[in-house]
């Protein structure tokens, strides 16, 4: 048996199709406004970059850091290992 929808109860519409409306360009707004917002958004933009520039530059100082600090960490377990050696040697010398 078909469900009836009552008059009184509107179907409710997708919330794409709420949306559409909101992001499409408004033709009704001048020039002058057009401008404005974009150059709002623009700005919006510059910032935007700004902060992630300053979040890359300070993850390759980090990297860079690291780097140092693996050799550092290759040499002192060579010498570990060399000084392991050595002590074995003598052990096995008495």
């Amino acid at each position: 048996m078909p469900r009836s929808v009552s008059p009184r109860s509107p179907r409710r519409t997708l919330a794409r199709a709420d949306r559409a409306h909101a992001f499409a360009p408004s033709i009704s707004r001048s020039p002058n406004e057009r401008l404005a917002v974009l150059e709002q958004k623009v700005s919006h933009m510059e910032a935007e970059l700004e902060r992630m520039s300053g979040k890359v530059d300070e993850m390759h100082a980090i990297l860079l850091q690291a780097r140092g600090v693996r050799w550092a960490i290759i040499a002192v377990s060579g010498l570990v290992g060399f000084l392991v050696g050595i002590a074995h040697w003598f052990v096995a010398k008495a």
